[in-house]
């Protein structure tokens, strides 16, 4: 209960203070099960970033979306299927050019 509490109070200040700074936040669980927060500027959607890491129980529908590129794109790109299961800290490529080798991003 108390850390719902807490973290629904991180949302909201998170939201005020970043609708006018452009801020992002990530909320994950670590393993011994305390709250992890990333914190970071927004990306202007000009400024394409060049590669994803996966999160826990990410897909690859979910990075499509949070970047505004087709998952067809992303399969190409990095020689997977949307079916794929991702492997949490490996790297999703999100333009061709930055592409190299062959691909560990599947469990």
């Amino acid at each position: 209960m108390k850390k719902k509490y807490i973290l629904g109070l991180f949302i909201l200040f998170t939201n005020l203070v970043s609708a006018k700074n452009k801020l992002e936040y990530n909320v994950d669980y670590s393993q011994d099960n305390f709250m992890v927060v990333t914190i970071s500027k927004a990306s202007d959607s000009s400024s394409l970033k060049d590669y994803h890491i996966i999160q826990r129980e990410e897909s690859l529908e979910e990075i499509a979306e949070k970047y505004k590129v087709p998952v067809e794109d992303l399969e190409k790109i990095n020689k997977i299927s949307r079916f794929d299961n991702l492997k949490k800290g490996g790297i999703i490529y999100l333009k061709p050019k930055q592409r190299r080798g062959n691909s560990e991003n599947k469990k």
